[in-house]
Formats: C-alpha cells, structure tokens, sequence
C-alpha cells in the first residue's frame, strides 16, 4: 500500500478541523512494573476521555477489543494499538508483543511502539523501532514513536544528563526510523520544548506525564502547542482523574478551541 493508505487512516488520528490530536494513552500495562489500579476500568475510562473529546486512543489490540463498544459509540476516532512493552530485568528492555500486520488486522488506524533509550539497550531498542518502522511503510499504517525519557513511568531510572539533548537525539532518531508522528516529554521549560520541536519535520505530540494539577496541566499543554506542538498524549492525568470527561473536555478546548487556559478553568469552576 502507498504512502496514501496513511493519510487515509490518519483522518481517524488528527481531527480534521484542526489538523491536531489529543491521544488517549491506555496502554500503561505495558509500560510500567506495577498496574495502576485505575486501569481496572479500562473500558470506561475509555469511554469517558472519547466521550470528552479524545481523538485516539492508544492501547493494545487486546484491550481494544475489551473497548469495542466505546469505539463504536464514536466511530470517527481512531484506535493505535501499543505493539511494545517493557520487560524489567536488570535493566529495562522494549520487546514487540504485536506484528504491524496483525495490528492492521486488528483494526488498528496505526501502531505505537515505546523507544526509551538507555547505554545497556540501545542497539536492540534502535534495531526494534525500525523494523516497525519499515512495516508500517509496507503496510501503509501511521507510525507514533514515544521517545520518552527512561524514568517517565519508573521512578529511580537512568536519567540523562541534559533532558533538552538527550530527547532532541532521541526525537530526530524516531523519524530517521520511520515515525510519521513523535509523542516525547515536557522538559520543562518552553524554550526547552521548542529546540526538541526545531529538531524533526515529523509532528509531535507532548506527554502529559504524571499526575499533575490540571491547571498546571493545561498551561504545559498551551506552552507546547505555542512552540509547534501538534497535540498530546495523555494517560494519568486523564484515567487517574475522579472525572474524566472533564479533563478531557478541558484539553479540548485548550488543544482544539486554543481556548485560553484561565477561562477554560474559569468556565470549569
């Protein structure tokens, strides 16, 4: 399939109006070493962040069949299918648990895959990445890299020694392999933000990260979309949320609407 089939099945990623997107990140089964006892409901928290205004969600092929009836209660938004996930040894180690193929045949609009790169892994995380990447151009499939920091989901990791280099590499590496979308982290500062953007010509997505205050939230969300941002993606701040739909709502009008964030909280109280 040509390069056609991606721009076709991205319509179910990006919202068209806009041309930007709110990713909905389910898959933390995948990715962290104790299961957030929020994603017992997995389902309804799906529901919810669509029914507030998600335009995708990321989650693995098995779980979302377990979601089938959420995503068809809003059939235009877009389902990625997590094909990777974290072993814990002596250190961490990405392996593929989905093929691009059966993913499609899944009925996934695209794949995700996490590269977190670290001394002990990269030859094997680089070699992972861009066999998907090459699959995916095969097959016609839209491509989301998380180039992520190492300690994004696991406390005490091995952390680089400049934040702002380290996911500017990592970033520029995920489209050599193929990416077509790049969720990374927020380094915190928008300048910061704003070089790691200047460093590919592929869209990116900012990591919402971990639980934060959803004006703090917000005001990191409008920062990056302000420096080149195509969207985010966001997990815990959403599912670990007492609602959320509102919060998702919220992102929406700050990503979508490009509401400012004082009256989008002003409006939420």
């Amino acid at each position: 399939m040509s390069a056609s089939g991606k721009d076709l099945r991205l319509r179910h990623l990006l919202r068209q109006e806009t041309r930007r997107c709110i990713l909905f990140a389910a898959s933390h089964g995948t990715s962290t070493s104790s299961l957030y006892r929020e994603l017992d409901s997995t389902p309804e928290k799906v529901a919810a962040a669509l029914a507030g205004g998600a335009d995708s969600v990321l989650i693995s092929p098995p779980l979302g069949r377990v979601c089938a009836e959420a995503f068809r209660a809003y059939p235009s938004c877009g389902l990625v299918a997590k094909v990777s996930a974290t072993a814990f040894e002596t250190f961490r180690r990405e392996t593929a648990i989905w093929s691009a193929q059966a993913a499609a045949a899944a009925g996934a609009d695209g794949i995700g895959i996490m590269m977190q790169l670290i001394p002990e892994n990269e030859e094997a995380v680089i070699a992972l990445v861009a066999r998907f990447g090459d699959e995916c151009e095969r097959l016609g499939l839209p491509y989301i890299v998380e180039a992520e920091l190492p300690g994004a989901y696991q406390e005490g990791a091995w952390t680089p020694e400049n934040i702002v280099t380290y996911l500017r590499r990592s970033c520029r590496l995920a489209e050599e392999l193929g990416a077509d979308i790049i969720k990374t982290n927020w380094p915190g500062t928008t300048d910061g933000f704003a070089e790691i953007v200047s460093s590919v010509t592929k869209p990116i997505l900012v990591a919402g990260g971990p639980r934060i205050s959803e004006p703090e939230l917000l005001r990191i969300l409008d920062s990056a979309i302000n420096v080149g941002a195509m969207g985010a993606s966001v997990g815990r701040n959403i599912f670990q949320s007492p609602d959320p739909a509102r919060v998702t709502a919220n992102i929406a009008a700050v990503v979508h609407d490009r509401i400012d964030v004082d009256k989008v909280l002003q409006n939420a109280n």
